[in-house]
């Protein structure tokens, strides 16, 4: 199907165009808005907002930017799902949305550099878990997770989106389901900008001073 094929070409660009700017503006410390287009990165960002403020100052923004990196880490396998296996696979059943491998991969890393007495380190890969394990609440409900593996490569969810229009695409945006995504984007936009404002009144305040 011709427009299948379109909208697919569109979505591994927009993955491409997405990693690359998370990662130009990682180092600028700025997320611009558009990457918030994204339900793993609103809501990474909306739980790493709200964290930094809760954590002590000393940690926030490791808190903040592993916590996001971590919502957007198990989407990375798109490239392979796209480019290489040609979408043969449910993305969801490879390792890297496999909650299990994350726990021995982050959590057993975590105890490792606690044990080396590298606690900036160890605290970094518990946040980059925290956003991973976000993630992958997020995909349960209507993509589901493989929650029991390695007892259970099935994956668990508890909402099926019916068929209802000739193109999938369009079966999934009809769907209340995605009104709650567009819900936690505007939140996320609604933080950045908030977040923007302060942090430009702050600059200005110290200019003054």
């Amino acid at each position: 199907m011709q427009l299948d094929y379109l909208f697919h070409t569109i979505y591994i660009y927009w993955l491409f165009w997405i990693f690359s700017t998370f990662i130009y503006h990682a180092i600028d410390r700025s997320p611009p808005f558009l990457i918030l287009c994204s339900l793993p990165i609103s809501s990474g960002y909306i739980v790493a907002s709200l964290s930094q403020r809760r954590i002590e100052k000393a940690y926030a923004t490791i808190a903040f930017w592993c916590i996001l990196i971590g919502s957007i880490l198990p989407d990375i396998d798109m490239f392979y799902f796209y480019l290489i296996d040609g979408r043969q696979t449910n993305h969801h059943l490879y390792y890297t949305h496999i909650p299990m491998v994350w726990v021995l991969l982050l959590g057993g890393l975590s105890v490792l550099l606690s044990l080396l007495k590298k606690a900036r380190w160890a605290r970094a890969c518990i946040y980059t878990m925290l956003g991973v394990g976000l993630h992958l609440l997020l995909d349960t409900p209507v993509g589901g997770i493989a929650w029991l593996y390695p007892f259970d490569r099935g994956l668990l969810n508890f909402i099926d989106v019916p068929a209802t229009q000739s193109w999938w695409v369009l079966s999934f945006v009809l769907h209340w389901t995605f009104m709650v995504e567009l819900i936690i984007c505007a939140v996320a936009l609604y933080l950045w900008i908030n977040n923007r404002r302060r942090s430009r009144g702050g600059a200005r305040s110290g200019n003054n001073n």
